[in-house]
C-alpha cells in the first residue's frame, strides 16, 4: 500500500518558485532548510552538530550554540520523513505551479534512491542559491496538477490539508488518502474525468461509464439552473439535512451588506479527555452558505463571498461557504476567497454533491 506525504515548498518567490516547478518537471522535488552539508542521512546528531555549521557559528556564544544546536535538531524532525518516502508513494505539493493549484507526484528512484541530498557546485546566479538540495525523486510522467476548487475530491484536499502544516508531513487521514486516489484514477466526486495516461489501454466500459457519469453531472446541473432560487437553497438544504447537520436559521442579512440563505450547523462528538476535563464542552462546525443561480461566469461573484464575509461573527470553527451554478468563478472571486477563507463551491462541483449525497 502506498504512503501519502503533503510537502510544503510556498517559498513565495516569484523566482525560486518558478525554478522548484522546472526541477519537479523533471523529476526532482526539492525541499529548503537544505544548505550545504545538512545531509539528513547522517542521523540527528551529526545533523545538529553540522547544523551550526551550516548557518555559521562565527562568535556564537555556548548558550547561542546551545540554541543553534536545539534547532537544528527541530529541522531534522521536520524534515526526516523524507527518509520514509519509498517508490510509489503519493506526494502533494500544495502552491505549485500557482498559488491557487496543487500537484500530486509519485515517487520513483533513480540509481536505487528515492532521496538524495544534492551537494553539487552552484553558479552564483543560480535562483536556489545554497539551499533547496534535498530531493524526492519522482515520476515526471506520473505529474497531476489540480486546481483546489475543481471538484469534490479537490475540495476534500484542500480542506484536509490544512491540518498539515509542517514543510514535510504524513499523512493518514483516510478521507484525504481517498481523495488523492480517486484525483490519480480521474474520479471526481462519484463522476470519472477522463485523465488516461498515454499508453493506458482502457477498455471500453470503462470509456462508457466515464462518459454516462459525464453527462448525468451535466444534466443535474442543467437542471438546477432552472430552478427557482428559493427551491436551490432548499435542495442546499437538504443536502446538508441528509448527512446529519442542523439547521439553525435561513435568509438572514443586515443592512451593511451582509446575506446568508442558510446557517447549518454540526455537532461533533467530543473526545472522552476533552469531556473529563470539561463536560459542558461543544465540539462543533457552524457553515454559514450564501447560494447563487448562475451561468456561465458570474462577473458580481466576488459580491456573495464579501456578503458571506459581512456576516462572520467571529466564532470559533465558523466557516463561510459561496455556492454557485456558474460554471467557475472569476480570479478576483478566487484570490478573495483565498485570503478570506471562503469556500468556493462552482456548479460541476455542486452538482457532484447533488450526485453523491442525494
Amino acid at each position: 500500500m502506498p504512503r501519502y506525504f503533503i510537502i510544503r515548498q510556498e517559498t513565495g518567490d516569484p523566482v525560486v518558485t518558478p525554478e522548484l516547478y522546472r526541477e519537479i518537471q523533471a523529476g526532482r522535488l526539492r525541499q529548503g532548510w537544505g544548505v550545504t552539508g545538512l545531509d539528513l542521512r547522517q542521523g540527528l546528531e551529526s545533523y545538529s552538530r553540522s547544523y551550526i555549521d551550516a548557518w555559521g557559528q562565527a562568535d556564537l556564544t555556548e548558550e547561542m550554540r546551545i540554541a543553534r544546536e536545539t534547532e537544528g535538531r527541530a529541522r531534522f524532525a521536520i524534515l526526516h520523513p523524507m527518509l520514509d518516502i519509498v517508490p510509489g508513494d503519493r506526494i502533494v505539493v500544495p502552491k505549485q505551479p500557482r498559488w491557487d493549484r496543487f500537484l500530486i507526484l509519485l515517487a520513483e528512484p533513480v540509481d536505487g534512491h528515492v532521496y538524495i541530498f544534492d551537494d553539487g557546485k552552484r553558479q552564483r546566479d543560480n535562483p536556489l542559491e545554497d539551499d533547496f538540495r534535498h530531493v524526492i525523486h519522482t515520476n515526471p510522467t506520473r505529474l497531476s496538477e489540480f486546481g483546489y476548487h475543481d471538484n469534490i475530491d479537490t475540495l476534500i484536499v484542500n480542506r484536509k490539508m490544512r491540518a498539515y502544516q509542517a514543510a514535510v508531513n504524513n499523512v493518514w487521514n483516510p478521507e484525504l488518502q481517498q481523495a488523492i486516489e480517486h484525483l490519480l484514477e480521474g474520479v471526481r466526486g462519484g463522476a470519472v474525468i477522463p485523465q488516461t495516461p498515454p499508453g493506458d489501454d482502457t477498455g471500453p466500459a470503462e470509456v462508457v461509464r466515464r462518459a454516462a457519469l459525464e453527462k448525468a453531472v451535466a444534466q443535474v446541473l442543467e437542471t438546477l439552473r432552472t430552478v427557482a432560487p428559493h427551491i436551490l437553497e432548499k435542495i442546499v438544504e437538504d443536502i446538508f439535512e441528509r448527512q446529519g447537520f442542523e439547521t439553525i436559521a435561513r435568509n438572514r442579512f443586515t443592512g451593511g451588506g451582509g446575506d446568508i440563505d442558510r446557517v447549518f450547523h454540526w455537532l461533533a462528538e467530543g473526545h472522552p479527555l476533552l469531556e473529563r476535563l470539561s463536560p459542558d464542552l461543544e465540539l462543533g462546525l457552524t457553515l454559514n452558505v450564501q447560494v447563487k443561480q448562475k451561468s456561465g461566469i458570474d462577473l458580481d461573484d466576488v459580491h456573495g463571498a464579501k456578503q458571506l464575509l459581512a456576516m462572520r461573527s467571529g466564532a470559533i470553527n465558523e466557516y463561510s461557504i459561496l455556492i454557485s451554478t456558474a460554471d467557475t468563478f472569476t480570479p478576483e472571486c478566487v484570490m478573495f476567497a483565498q485570503r478570506e477563507k471562503v469556500i468556493l463551491v462552482d456548479g460541476k462541483a455542486f452538482a457532484e454533491l447533488y450526485l453523491k449525497f442525494v
